[in-house]
C-alpha cells in the first residue's frame, strides 16, 4: 500500500471510524509488529486532540512465553490498567 494511501487511512479512521474529538485521550493495543501504521494513527490523532495517547504493544511471543512458564497462580487475580499508569502524565484512568 502507498504511504498516502496509508495516511488517508489512517484519518479515516481516527476521523470517523473512533470520531476522536478535542482534548479526547486515546488508548491503542496494537502487536508491535503494526508499529509503521500506529504511527500514522498517533499523528492523525494529535492532528484532531491533545488529550494524549497511550499506546500498549502486544508481543505473541512475550505473551506466549508468560502463559507458558508463569506459575497459574498469577493469572488467579488481575489489577486495574489504571494502577500501572498511577505515575504517567495525561494518562487515562478506568
Amino acid at each position: 500500500m502507498r504511504e498516502e494511501n496509508i495516511k488517508k487511512y489512517a484519518k479515516l479512521i481516527v476521523t470517523k471510524g473512533l470520531n476522536v474529538q478535542p482534548d479526547q485521550p486515546v488508548h491503542i493495543t496494537a502487536p508491535i509488529e503494526s508499529s509503521y501504521f500506529v504511527h500514522y494513527l498517533v499523528d492523525e490523532i494529535y492532528q484532531v486532540s491533545t488529550g494524549g495517547v497511550i499506546i500498549d504493544w502486544v508481543d505473541d511471543y512475550i505473551t506466549r512465553a508468560k502463559f507458558v512458564n508463569e506459575p497459574i497462580e498469577n493469572f488467579q487475580t488481575t489489577r486495574p490498567k489504571s494502577e500501572y499508569r498511577l505515575n504517567e502524565p495525561n494518562s487515562i484512568k478506568n
